[in-house]
C-alpha cells in the first residue's frame, strides 16, 4: 500500500513504513481501535482527540504519546510534532525501531522547513544534490522467457489446420538466472505558488545469465505537482511521466504519460480515483514501428484494518484505445487485493497481493495462421515481498512471483515462478 500522505517529501514514503498509529498501551481501550481507524481514513483531528485523552489518563503511554505526534504531523502542525518526537526520541532505552521512526519524522521535518525556505525567493536554486537509493539482486526463474509448457502445437483453424508444428526453444518455457542493479533518484523541487513539485528518475539494469537472452535498461522519469493546502480536502496531484526499454542495447519501447489523481472521502474512507493517458512506440529490428495510445481509469480502495499492523486494500482499473495498432488494440480490466504488514516496532515488513486481468481484442492475431481466433489474455499474479531493515541505509529483500496467463490462442499461455534476494541502500 503507498504512502498517501500528500504533503510529503519523497522521502517520507522510503524513510517510514506506514503511518498508522502504534503502541497502544491498553489493547482493551475501545476508542483506541477508533482512533486507529480514524487516522487510517484521514481524520487526524477527531483521532488526536482520542490520543490526548488516552494520554491524559496515562502519561506513561508512550504509544499515545508517538500517535499525537504523528497525528500533530499529519495536520501540519509541525511545532507541536518536532517538540513531541524530541521528548520521545531523548528518552533513554528507546526501541530502535521507535527511534528510527522519531528520527525520520524529525527529518522530513527539517526539509519541509527547507523547502518553504526557497520558497520565499524563487531565486534560490533547490538543493544541488538529490536523494539517492541503489538497489541490487539476483533473481531465478522456472521460465525466464515466459515461454509455452509445450514443444508442439497443432492448428485447428487457418490454413494450417489439422498440421503440427514443433516449436523452437526460444518459444518453449526455460529456467535461467540475472542479476539487477537499479539507482533511483528523488528531488523535491522550490515550491511555486503553493505547489509542491517533485521529481523522480529510475535506471535498471537487467544482466541475464543465458547467452540467447538479452540484456534488459530500463529508465523511468516522472514528475509530480500537487497544490497547496487549500486542495487537502482531495489531495489532487497532475503527473507527466516518461521511459525507455531497451533490448540488448536497441529500443525496444518509448512511453510517455500524463496523469491527474484525487484522494477524496467515500463512504467514510479515503480512496484514491485515477486517470493516465499513455503513448507508447515499440520498435525493434525485426518488427516495424507500433504505436499504440490508451486511457486508464483506477480506483484504489482501503478495505480493512486488522489488528494495529496489518492494512487490505483493493485496486481496480479500465483500460481502452484511442489508437493502436494491431496488438496494442484492447480493452482490460483488471483488480487487485494487496495485504501489507509493516509493525513499526520490528524492522520488517510484508507485502501479499493477487491481482487478475482481462484483455478483450478488438481483432484477429493472424487470420492466416490461427483464423478467427484473438489472443484475449487472462492472467493471474501472485507476489511475496519482504524486507528487513538492517539499519538505517540499508534494507534486505526477498520477492517471490507466481504468474499464470491464459489465451484463446495457446502459443500465448505460459506459467512461471520468479524468486529474487537484493540489497538497498539509501543514501544522503
Amino acid at each position: 500500500m503507498p504512502c498517501q500522505r500528500p504533503l510529503l517529501p519523497v522521502v517520507g514514503c522510503l524513510a517510514l513504513f506506514y503511518l498508522t498509529p502504534t503502541f497502544a498501551c491498553d489493547p482493551a481501550v475501545g476508542e483506541y481501535g477508533q482512533a486507529v481507524q480514524l487516522f487510517d481514513q484521514g481524520d487526524f483531528r477527531a483521532a488526536l482527540s482520542i490520543f490526548q485523552a488516552v494520554y491524559q489518563a496515562n502519561p506513561q503511554c508512550l504509544g499515545a504519546k508517538l500517535d499525537m505526534a504523528e497525528s500533530y504531523f499529519m495536520l501540519r502542525e509541525f511545532d507541536e510534532a518536532h517538540r513531541l518526537f524530541t521528548e520521545i526520541n531523548t528518552l533513554p532505552d528507546l526501541p530502535i525501531g521507535i527511534r528510527q521512526r522519531c528520527e525520520g519524522f524529525l527529518r522530513i521535518m527539517e526539509e519541509e522547513s527547507a523547502i518553504q525556505a526557497e520558497s520565499v525567493n524563487l531565486n534560490v536554486p533547490a538543493r544541488p544534490l538529490p536523494r539517492l537509493q541503489v538497489s541490487v539482486g539476483a533473481g531465478a526463474s522456472d521460465n525466464v522467457n515466459n515461454g509455452v509448457g509445450f514443444d508442439a502445437l497443432t492448428f485447428d483453424q487457418g490454413v494450417l489446420k489439422g498440421q503440427t508444428l514443433k516449436l523452437s526453444e526460444n518459444r518453449q518455457a526455460r529456467s535461467g538466472s540475472w542479476h539487477d542493479v537499479e539507482v533511483a533518484a528523488q528531488h523535491v523541487l522550490p515550491v511555486v505558488y503553493g505547489a509542491e513539485t517533485r521529481a523522480y528518475t529510475t535506471a535498471t539494469w537487467r544482466g541475464n545469465h543465458q547467452e540467447d537472452d538479452p540484456n534488459l535498461i530500463t529508465m523511468k522519469g516522472m514528475l509530480e505537482v500537487k497544490p497547496g493546502e487549500w486542495a487537502n480536502q482531495v489531495e489532487p496531484r497532475a503527473v507527466l511521466s516518461g521511459g525507455a526499454v531497451l533490448l540488448g542495447g536497441d529500443y525496444y519501447r518509448e512511453d510517455i504519460a500524463v496523469g491527474v489523481q484525487v484522494q477524496p472521502k467515500w463512504l467514510g474512507r479515503k480512496v484514491a480515483l485515477g486517470y493516465q493517458f499513455t503513448d507508447s512506440d515499440y520498435q525493434t529490428s525485426t518488427v516495424e514501428e507500433t504505436d499504440a495510445r490508451h486511457h486508464r481509469v483506477s480506483l484504489s480502495v482501503p478495505l480493512a484494518v486488522i489488528g494495529e499492523h496489518a492494512k487490505v486494500g483493493m485496486d481496480a482499473s479500465y483500460q481502452w484505445p484511442e489508437s493502436a495498432e494491431r496488438l496494442a488494440d484492447y480493452h482490460e480490466v483488471s483488480t487487485r487485493l494487496r495485504l501489507n504488514i509493516a509493525p513499526p516496532a520490528k524492522r520488517y515488513s510484508v507485502a501479499l497481493s493477487y491481482g487478475a486481468s482481462q484483455q478483450v481484442d478488438a481483432a484477429a492475431y493472424n487470420l492466416l495462421v490461427f483464423g478467427e481466433q484473438h489472443r484475449n489474455l487472462q492472467q493471474q499474479v501472485v507476489n511475496l515481498g519482504v524486507a528487513w531493515q538492517a539499519d538505517k541505509r540499508m534494507t534486505y529483500e526477498g520477492k517471490v512471483q507466481v504468474r499464470e496467463q491464459v489465451s484463446d490462442i495457446p502459443i500465448f499461455n505460459s506459467t512461471a515462478v520468479d524468486a529474487m534476494l537484493g540489497i538497498r541502500w539509501q543514501l544522503d
